[in-house]
């Protein structure tokens, strides 16, 4: 992959420090290796559980050969520890929920299956974005217009680290964009914007960006349309565009 969402093992790694116990099963070109911590140190458990008998031994352990047909990929499974943790702190299963649907939006193609006491759920979305704004879009409101998708990307320069770490002036860069915007006929607002799949809850330059860019077309279109804008009245500003709109903005960069 192009893009990533965080520093690779920096999360693998904290996870794994607060936890009584740490499993990794990885499934790959044929065969299947296994790998335990407790608490960070590697070794093999004698059975389930943080509490099942330890022997600390380092290294990486083939489990076994694949099975025919079976799929690749690499799982992970955990015991927290209490004692970093206030009284009764639980996993949140909807901040969990929220964070699979919503990459399974901006990559359309991926499937996350969320399995619970209560239940299991499926998130998958071919049409990716298109599939978001209808998501987000207020019950209730009707569309005015078909969903725009718009595509694109761009080279910008910045001062950044070679291979051997050594900072470098003025490196090139190439950044994507998508984008994917409805207008219906409610007038709520909602401007969703992402960088390698992590929510931007306050949104960034990448949504002033795309509102200012949104309210010049406009207005360069309404001025260019005969009729659309009266004598003397003025162009349409961006709580005008804004108002009645849902609309996703995904920015991937190599090294956000």
């Amino acid at each position: 992959y192009k893009t990533s969402g965080g520093l690779h093992g920096v999360g693998a790694s904290a996870v794994n420090a607060l936890s009584l116990r740490f499993d990794v099963r990885v499934s790959q070109a044929g065969k299947v290796h296994y790998m335990s911590f407790r608490n960070g140190v590697p070794g093999i458990f004698d059975g389930d559980g943080p509490d099942a008998p330890f022997t600390a031994e380092p290294g990486l352990r083939l489990a076994g050969r694949m099975k025919r047909n079976a799929s690749t990929g690499t799982s992970i499974r955990y015991w927290y520890d209490r004692r970093y943790f206030e009284p009764g702190a639980s996993l949140d299963v909807e901040a969990v929920r929220s964070k699979l649907r919503n990459t399974a939006f901006l990559v359309p193609g991926v499937t996350y299956t969320l399995r619970t006491p209560e239940g299991e759920e499926t998130f998958t979305y071919p049409h990716g974005l298109l599939d978001m704004v209808d998501h987000l879009t207020p019950a209730g409101v009707k569309p005015v217009c078909g969903t725009v998708m718009i595509t694109g990307e761009g080279k910008y320069k910045e001062n950044a680290a070679d291979d051997h770490g050594v900072m470098r002036a003025n490196v090139e860069r190439r950044a994507e964009i998508e984008i994917a915007l409805r207008w219906d006929t409610g007038y709520e607002r909602t401007v969703e914007c992402f960088t390698n799949t992590i929510r931007n809850v306050h949104g960034g330059t990448h949504r002033k960006g795309f509102e200012r860019a949104a309210t010049r077309a406009l207005v360069e279109a309404v001025r260019n349309t005969r009729g659309l804008l009266k004598p003397k009245e003025d162009p349409p500003v961006v709580d005008d565009v804004l108002e009645g709109m849902t609309a996703v903005v995904h920015v991937r960069l190599p090294e956000p």
